[in-house]
């Protein structure tokens, strides 16, 4: 039987991933792509002063727009987040961290680190390094335009 091929091994994780965060935010009141949205807004805070367009966000997520606005406005609706319009361009709106998003900083740390250490149990030092070297190396490669299949 052949080795899966990588592109198959990341399309099963992130198909596993959604799932299984949910059932770690579980108790939180947040989905896991909400509690991923939150935990990064936070951690960028000191670059960006907790506020980012839609499009600076879904950039440096690596999503898209349309994925992204589902998130914000779903975390709009519970508080954490509110949307305001950026200087003249009344067409840009800013996304910005609330003081309960701020307040929750620590658990939402503190449940991401949680997630991370049960999905690297068993791995060892030396592993988990080369995977997150592996996994960086193809977050740039995907910065390339995709192959076209002839």
């Amino acid at each position: 039987m052949p080795k899966d091929q990588v592109v198959e091994l990341l399309y099963r994780v992130g198909g596993r991933l959604a799932s299984y965060g949910n059932q770690a935010a579980d108790g939180t009141g947040l989905r896991f792509s909400q509690l991923f949205l939150l935990y990064e807004m936070l951690r960028w805070r000191p670059e960006t002063d907790g506020a980012l367009s839609v499009s600076a966000l879904a950039k440096k997520l690596g999503f898209s727009k349309s994925s992204i606005c589902t998130t914000v406005q779903a975390l709009k609706g519970m508080g954490y987040l509110t949307q305001n319009v950026s200087g003249s361009d009344s067409r840009k709106k800013e996304i910005a961290l609330t003081p309960k998003a701020r307040a929750c900083e620590a658990a939402v740390a503190g449940q991401m680190q949680a997630l991370d250490t049960r999905l690297c149990t068993g791995l060892s030092r030396q592993a988990l390094e080369a995977v997150r070297h592996a996994l960086f190396q193809i977050v740039e490669n995907m910065q390339q335009p995709s192959p076209q299949v002839p």
